[in-house]
């Protein structure tokens, strides 16, 4: 017999084929209104043409799923499943709860790279890794004084010279005033940590990535604004043709007058990559240079070399809360990336270098949720010990 979860999946795939009437409208909106995460679940689904392949797919596979839901959820005591819509609140209620998941993590997906096979979350393992649930960001000011972001009241921070610095009610932290003297702070996002944004005296805006510290004077001065950066920041840089601004990771220099771009200087990835979204950046590595046009990314080791036509919703999915993975990314490359967000070691079994993966998540969501999109393939399983994840080929 149907259950909820085949209802919803009757309304999104009406949705997707145009052939939905004004009631089962009526009927899917009721539920996207239940909550925030129900309308980004649907919103992801109508905002990919992948996806809409993908729908039809899960379509022909609900009962299968809602019979394996019925027996983790034992949903069948509780909902009425074979009243008509009188009970639509009441199963709503409940569907929500098993439809969410199955609609990949808040609207994440992962396609086998082999298979392009949609796959669906449906358990989750008895160990787990919870994401970040706040900032463990630390700014160290001049004195060597450490400020511990997350453990401070909103309002001003520290005072330097004439230079202060304040926690904002979302969380923002802003430089401002002006100073004669040469003075650096470092910010320091580590591992395990939510995304940090701090506004530069200057009004340039920087968010960091876990796992990346910046080091930049309290007020710029001179011919140039010159700021270091380690593990992965995104810039949106206030313009200033008179004082070029310079971010510099060992001996790669990236400079702009006033722009929006990326960079990637994590020291466990084979090459710095420098990705453009406005304006204009030189990329510099001591040997040679290039000029990025929007669109375009530098990848830079030995040498420079420019790829066009990048994938821009890939490269700063981090900043917006999402893992973005392309092209058959290899799961050493995505555990990489869950290494840093949730803060855990990753130790692999077998060989994996032909596990590869596309998709994409929200990074709200506990590491296992991952894992399950991925073990669902048939090709790799995980084991959580502690505070490690093992991948196991098979």
């Amino acid at each position: 017999m149907p259950g909820p979860t085949d209802r919803i999946f009757v309304l999104i795939k009406n949705h997707l084929e145009q052939n939905i009437t004004e009631a089962e409208r009526h009927e899917l909106e009721e539920w996207m209104n239940e909550s925030s995460l129900n309308k980004e679940a649907v919103a992801a689904f109508l905002e990919d043409e992948k996806l809409h392949e993908g729908i039809r797919g899960m379509y022909q596979m609900r009962r299968k799923v809602w019979d394996r839901l019925q027996k983790q959820l034992d949903i069948s005591k509780v909902v009425p499943l074979a009243r008509p819509s009188t009970s639509l609140r009441i199963w709503w209620r409940y569907a929500a709860a098993a439809v969410v998941p199955l609609l990949l993590s808040v609207g994440g997906y992962f396609y086998f790279n082999n298979s392009q096979k949609q796959i669906a979350k449906i358990i989750q393992p008895a160990k787990d890794v919870a994401a970040p649930k706040g900032s463990k960001a630390v700014i160290t000011l001049s004195n060597g004084q450490n400020v511990l972001l997350d453990s401070l009241n909103n309002g001003t921070l520290a005072t330097q010279g004439n230079v202060t610095v304040v926690k904002t009610a979302d969380e923002k932290i802003i430089y401002s005033g002006t100073s004669n003297e040469v003075v650096y702070n470092t910010l320091t996002n580590p591992r395990g940590s939510n995304v940090v944004d701090i506004t530069l005296a200057d009004g340039s805006r920087v968010w960091l990535n876990a796992g990346s510290s910046l080091t930049y004077p309290i007020s710029f001065a001179g011919e140039e604004r010159k700021v270091q950066i380690t593990g992965e920041g995104y810039f949106e840089v206030t313009h200033n043709s008179a004082m070029p601004f310079v971010v510099q990771k060992n001996n790669v220099n990236v400079q702009v007058v006033g722009t929006h771009f990326n960079v990637n200087t994590y020291e466990d990835e084979a090459e710095i990559k420098i990705t453009l979204l406005e304006g204009s950046v030189k990329v510099e590595n001591g040997k040679s240079s290039s000029i990025l046009k929007p669109g375009q990314q530098a990848n830079v080791g030995s040498e420079i070399k420019v790829k066009s036509h990048v994938d821009i919703e890939q490269v700063i999915a981090w900043k917006n809360g999402r893992f973005h993975f392309l092209n058959g990314t290899n799961i050493t490359a995505i555990m990489r990336q869950v290494s840093r967000w949730y803060d855990v070691e990753v130790e692999y079994l077998g060989d994996v270098s032909n596990l590869n993966f596309s998709g994409k998540m929200s990074r709200k969501e506990n590491a296992s949720s991952l894992l399950e999109i991925l073990k669902a393939t048939g090709t790799v399983d995980f084991s959580i010990e502690n505070n490690k994840i093992i991948v196991i080929s098979k």
